[in-house]
Parts: C-alpha cells; structure tokens; sequence
C-alpha cells in the first residue's frame, strides 16, 4: 500500500552494502541571479510593543511593524497609523529581534494616517476602533509579510456625533520594503453621495515614510503643505457591500511601481494540470497564483512559473502561491521554491494559514528581486506528508479568525497528519507557550481502531521563561518571531520579548527536523538581566504547564548518559512544590514522564481507540550565572499542578536554592531537547524499525528517553571546513566547495547544515561508515534537502538530515563535484 512503503527508500539506506559512491546531480541545474534572491534576509516583525495584555501610556491597544527598512505604529483604539520612520541602519533579523522600544518606535516620526468619510455635506472621522484586544486580527505574519486588521471602527463628526449605522475597518498590508492600508465602509442601509478619504499629515521631519496613491485610475489625490490626501470620487454604497480606499507608505529610498510593468504565468504540472489564474490586487500588492485542489497528502504539487519584467528598472515582485478551497492537507505543508530543474533555489516562503474558517485558506508568500528586462522560469512545490521519503517538518503562522481569539499562533507539523507541536508567543490563550502536543505516527484518536496517518492524541503543555511577583505571572511582552526556516528539513523559528519593566531579555529559538520516528522540539534558550530581579518563582523551562498540564501519569525519573539514577512517583496537584531547585546532575542530564494514561471519560471518550505518549526533556547545553555566581549545574523542580481542576505535576528548570532575586549580569543560556515517545511497538506503525525494536525492548520506561540522550551525545570533527556548532551540527564549506565531518555518536536523522556552500545543486553528499560508503538517495525530484541563500556572503546553507544507524564514527563529505573528482 502506497502510504505505508512510502518511506521504503530509506529502509534501504539502513543496510549498509553499498560498496561506490553515488554522484548525486541535479541534472541541468542554472546559476541562478543572486538579485533575484535579494530579499532572503527580509523580515516583518508584527508585535504589541508594551505587550498583548498591556496598552500604552494613554491607555490605548498600539501595535507595531518592524522591517529592515522601516517602522509604523498602529494605534488600533484610534484607528490609525501614528508614527512611521525610515531606519538608517538595517541589523540582521536576528538582532533586529532583540531591539528594545527605545531603539524601534523612538526614532519614528509623527506622521499621522488618518481616514474620513463624507456622507453629504457631513465628515466624520474614524475616531475610535479595537475596543478589546481581539479586535486586533493577526491574519498574516512571516517573513515578507503582515496582514492586520482593525474591526470595530467608530465614525463620529468633529462635535463628537456618531455615525452608528456604519460600520469600518481598517486592514494594514506591511510587505518587507514598504506598507499599504486599506480602510473599509459598510452600512446596514444603502447610501448616496459618499467620498472616502485617507489623510497623511507628517511633521516636518526627513525620517517619516511618503505616502502614495496605490489606484490612481479610480482614487483621486493632492497635496497641501506636507499633508497627502487621497480620496475616492463621489459613489454610492449598497446595502451591506463594502466600498474602500487604499493608500501607500513608502520609505524614502524605495520606489514601488503603482503600474504593472511585471508578468507572471502559472501552469500546473501535478497532480492537476493546465493554466493556473493569476491577478494583481494593488490594495495589497501582491499577484495572486490560485492553486488548484490536491487532497492526497502524498503527492506533491508542482507548478511552472514565469516571472517577467518589463521595466527598464529593477522591481520587486511580491507573489503569493494561494489556495481558497477545501481539499489540501493544510496540517502540515511546506512550500518550496525551486530552480527550473527543481532544484531548491534558497528563497524562503512565508506560510499563513487558516483551517478554523469555511472554506481553509493557504498563502505561500515570498518577495522576488528581478533585474531590468528579466525574465526567469521557476518551480513552486508544497510537500505535504513527506520530502524525500520521510515525514517533512513545517512550523507556519496559524490564524485564529473562527477559532475565538485572533492573536499569534504558529503550528509545527511533523508530515501531514495533524499537530506536531503548537507555540502562543504572547500566551494569548491564557495557558502557556509551549500548547497541543502530539505524538508521530501512532494510532490516531477516535474510536475506529488502528487508524493511521490521522491526528493524535494531545499530550502537551510546557512552557519557557515563567517568572511571579507575589504570585502574579509576568507576561513577556514586545514578542517578535522570526521565521528563519519553516521548512521541510529543518525548522528554526525564534521568539524574542522581554518581561514588562524590560529587566529580562528573552530570547528562544525553537527547532525541529524530518524524521520518522518521533516529535521532537529543541530549543535554545538565552535570558539576560538588565535591571535587579526580585522574584517569588521562576523556572526557565517547564515541561507541562501550570494551566496547559491534563496528563496523568506515574513516574519521574532522572538521570544522565551512564543510566538513571532515581524513579519516583511525585506528588500530584496541590499548586505547590514536592521538590524545589535539586541539582540536575551528570553529562546530558535528563527528566522522564512515564506511566501516562488517558484521562477518563468525559475527557477522553471511553471507546476511544487512540494511542497515548511519554514525555521527557534533555539538558543538552548548561552555562548559566544566577544571583551573581557562576552556576556549573542546572537545577530542577517539581510542582503539583490541577489545570482544569485534574491533579498532575510538571517539571521545571529551576535557579538554585536560596535565590529570590537575579542581578544585572545574570543570564541563562542552555539547550533543552523536548521528546514526545511512543509508549509502545503496537502503537508504532513508522517505517523505522531500529526505533520500534527500542519500543519492543524499553517502551513506557525511561530508558526510551535515555536512548534519545545517548544517540544525540554527538562528538563532530571537521576533517575539510570548520565546526560552527556540534549539535545540530554545523560544518563552514572550505571555499564553498567542500566539507567533511567525522561524527562519533548519534543515530537516527542527523540534522546536518553546510554553511558557506557555493552552489545549491550539483553536489555529493555521502557517508562513510564502518568502512562502507552509504550513499545518499539520488532522487530525481530533487527532494531531500533544503536550499537557504544568504545574500550578504553570497552563499547558501544547505541542510540536510542524514539517516545512521552504526554505533562506530560516521564521515559525512560534501562536495561541489562527484567525490572521483574530488
């Protein structure tokens, strides 16, 4: 059967009998226009400055947009834009993430964005709007793009006199290089003689962005003094039918083309064929590809593209591949663009979604850089179930329109078949970051027996940075995610905030990686004081949540890479500590969840046929100064918790014993490996058969996540290049044309990245083990790897997860030509 010998060629990888290498080409790969990919480092940081919870001095809900070109300030209870400003200086978006308010929003200009309609001789102004925070719509959030909008908009006159009978709102449109508004009118009876007009009144200052008029065919405009103003011609409004105005804002050194002077041709190659529609919408200025339906998870879609610009100038050329139907495996898919052999080019792509509205939509979104009179042809692929053969990984914003909040949610897909992991950045649910988690590949829930490739059981709960003042929780704020990789080999996704008086940095990067055997979720996590810290609790990883922990369970144990060292059965429930800041002893010390069960009826339905989990996490990583003194160990906690009135208990990374307050210097910086285990071989039905052994011989005990600590107790050598990071590991090409590693330890799906790389196609990568050469799979669909250009190095990460299975050292060589040239 198709979907359970899917991975079989990758079964076979696990013999290793192959005696040559084999050269691993991507048969006709071009040198792609580096401009093309120019727009690889972008970033769009959409974030609550002062917090979700918490509003500015005036009292008012403002959010705020943070590119490497620009900033804006959008103040939603006023339903405008505030502030906007040209950043002189442009850090990567690693850094730019951890820039304070002080460094963003200060050094923007007023420049207010506002909007007005007359109705008759009467003007009314958009005055108030966003009355709750979740009047506040996250819809789109990535890399290239944010997609904002602002219900609830009030219209009154100058006398304060309303207009209740209309309604507005106002949808924010911020692209990398440059932002467009679009400001909605609907009323419940038809109306006549009605003009909208947008109104951009900066002061008198060089930094504020310029505004422009997006429709100049249909929207008249004029300036008077330093004010723009655009407005529509007098119309009439039907019943219940929207009329609109958009408006642009650009930074001062960027020009963006109002005409269309760029083409885009879509075919579809598979599964379905045939011209696909593509239109250009100014208001939000993108040209939209329609996809077509594909409800088969295990067939990838594939698409020509053809992108043209006609203009004598460069231009950017903002493309969202888009599906507006039901019919896709929206779960878990990741979106690839490839050279015209199909090989992957390097360019990210920016995946929103939604699955809580009828119908589900997707948005596959990424910028283009296209030289004067260029012309270029491309493939744009979505992976759903697998790449290469194994379970892909995808981690995507999620938005929550129809589900009842509106905030940011990001979604972690192993395959196609329902959650993997699930993070809430500002906690917008009330509950934790770390949210559903589910195991891979068991027995799906629901009372058919057996059933494969289905959603799992949720097992979640967990949580980073957790910090009480007199027992109150306080909230990270200014969360800004950055979607360094979403995908399908490896991702890596970062959020950055700090607690509300600004004391402590925070700073977490999460990751995971194709594999076929279980969920994992790594995260490095760096927190640094900057004020005094007094606290009565802190924890700086729990595994479950104060409010997101419903498992029931027997067993904790801990130990470290020579075995365990104590089981026990904790306390449950209590909302107090059974132990509290105890030294986590031992090379790669870890912290077993075992004996979990379902919980009983009505939370779990009693002919329930699914599969449940064990749970665990491994301190791969501990440098730490708390209270001022060097900290050679973590310590942990274990606390009773009653989330949804059931007594369980979870387990924190804790400071040591007797510290109740941090001081400027401390830090934290650690490396923690969250697993979610099958509890058994029978509710195992992956292709990985060292791993069901392991479930035969250990499963249900702490020996499954002891394993996982053994098999990641990875040594790496740099026999070509330069080891930038052992775990994952990290290899710099020498020259871009070379690298090879020795790996002692490890087993299962390597994550492995060759930084510095030359070229993205027409290379080898092979694997040298027990003195047999295991070749790597040579997939004519080009597959297997993931492509990621840097255009400051002009260079490529290329990244990979390599399947071993020896216990002895494994040398892993990347080249730029067959290894009999090398």
């Amino acid at each position: 059967m198709k979907k359970t010998w899917i991975f079989v060629v990758f079964r076979r990888l696990r013999v290793i009998a192959f005696l040559i290498a084999v050269f691993v080409p991507s048969v006709g790969a071009t040198t792609p226009d580096h401009r093309l990919l120019s727009h690889a480092d972008d970033y769009v940081f959409g974030f609550y400055p002062y917090g979700w919870r918490n509003r500015d001095a005036n009292g008012d809900i403002v959010f705020a947009i943070q590119t490497p070109h620009y900033g804006i300030l959008l103040n939603a209870s006023k339903a405008r834009i505030t502030k906007t400003g040209t950043f002189r200086t442009r850090p990567n978006a690693e850094t730019a993430a951890q820039l304070g308010n002080d460094k963003v929003l200060a050094p923007l200009a007023v420049s207010p964005l506002t909007f007005l309609v007359r109705i008759g001789d009467t003007m009314y102004e958009a005055e108030t709007g966003a009355p709750n925070p979740d009047d506040v719509l996250i819809q789109r959030l990535g890399r290239y793009f944010a997609h904002i909008d602002v219900r609830d908009i009030s219209l009154r006159t100058q006398a304060g006199v309303p207009r209740d009978d209309v309604r507005a709102e106002l949808s924010i449109y911020a692209w990398s290089d440059h932002v467009r508004a679009t400001f909605r009118v609907e009323c419940a009876d038809a109306l006549s003689d009605v003009t909208i007009v947008a109104r951009h009144s900066p002061a008198e200052h060089r930094n504020a962005l310029r505004a422009v008029n997006l429709i100049p065919e249909s929207q008249r405009d004029h300036t008077e003094g330093t004010t723009f103003t655009v407005e529509t011609p007098v119309i009439a409004i039907s019943q219940d039918v929207p009329a609109s105005i958009s408006i642009g804002l650009v930074p001062t050194n960027t020009q963006i083309t109002v005409q269309n002077t760029s083409t885009v041709r879509a075919e579809s190659i598979a599964p379905y064929t045939g011209a696909l529609s593509v239109t250009r919408d100014p208001s939000i200025g993108w040209y939209q590809v329609l996809l077509g339906d594909n409800p088969d998870i295990w067939t990838m879609e594939r698409v020509r593209v053809e992108v043209e610009n006609s203009a004598d100038s460069e231009e950017t050329l903002h493309i969202a591949f888009s599906k507006r139907s039901g019919g896709f495996g929206i779960t878990g898919m990741s979106p690839v663009l490839c050279d015209e052999t199909g090989a992957p080019m390097g360019l990210p792509v920016q995946i929103s979604k939604n699955w809580h509205v009828s119908p589900p939509w997707f948005d596959g979104i990424a910028m283009l850089r296209l030289a004067p009179r260029a012309k270029h042809t491309l493939e744009f692929r979505i992976a759903y179930a697998h790449w290469g053969g194994v379970p892909a990984v995808s981690h995507a914003q999620l938005a929550l329109e129809g589900w009842g909040t509106h905030q940011l949610w990001d979604e972690c897909a192993l395959g196609s078949f329902g959650e993997s992991i699930c993070y809430d950045p500002d906690v917008n649910l009330g509950r934790a970051m770390i949210d559903d988690v589910r195991p891979l590949m068991v027995w799906g829930m629901g009372k058919q027996p057996q059933r494969k490739w289905s959603w799992t059981h949720n097992v979640g709960g967990g949580d980073f940075l957790v910090l009480e003042r007199d027992g109150k929780r306080q909230y990270l704020g200014r969360q800004k995610t950055e979607y360094e990789s979403q995908g399908p080999v490896l991702t890596t996704v970062r959020y950055s905030g700090e607690t509300p008086d600004g004391a402590i940095q925070s700073h977490v990067t999460t990751q995971s990686w194709r594999s076929d055997d279980f969920v994992r979720g790594l995260y490095t996590l760096r927190y640094d004081v900057a004020e005094p810290v007094a606290f009565t609790r802190l924890a700086f990883f729990q595994l479950g949540a104060d409010r997101y922990n419903h498992n029931l369970f027997t067993h904790l144990s801990r130990g470290d890479l020579d075995g365990v060292k104590e089981t026990w059965t904790p306390d449950m429930g209590g909302k107090k500590y059974s132990r509290h800041c105890v030294p986590l002893n031992g090379e790669k010390p870890w912290i077993a969840v075992t004996g979990n069960t379902k919980n009983p009826p009505p939370v779990i339905k009693e002919d329930d046929q699914g599969a449940w989990a064990d749970r665990g996490f491994i301190v791969h990583r501990w440098k730490a100064r708390i209270g001022g003194k060097d900290m050679r160990l973590p310590h942990y906690s274990v606390f009773g918790t009653e989330d949804g009135r059931i007594p369980s208990a979870i387990v924190e990374l804790s400071p040591p014993p007797g510290v109740a307050a941090l001081e400027r210097g401390d830090f934290v910086e650690c490396v923690v490996e969250m697993v979610v285990l099958p509890q058994c071989a029978d509710d195992y039905y992956g292709p990985n058969e060292s791993f069901r052994e392991a479930l035969r011989d250990y499963g249900g005990n702490w020996r499954m996540v002891h394993r996982e600590a053994v098999n990641t107790n990875i040594r790496a050598r740099a026999e070509t290049g330069v080891i930038l990071s052992e775990w994952p590991v990290i290899v710099r090409a020498h020259h871009g044309k070379r690298a090879s590693v020795t790996i002692e330890g490890g087993s299962g799906f390597i994550p492995l990245t060759i930084a510095d790389a030359g070229i993205n196609a027409d290379f080898a990568l092979q694997v040298l083990c027990d003195g047999e050469i295991q070749p790597m799979p040579p997939s004519a669909g080009k597959d297997w790897w993931q492509a990621r250009y840097r255009p400051t190095t002009k260079s490529y990460d290329l990244i990979f997860t390599v399947p071993l299975t020896s216990s002895g050292p494994a040398t892993i060589t990347w080249s730029a030509a067959s290894p009999q040239e090398g």
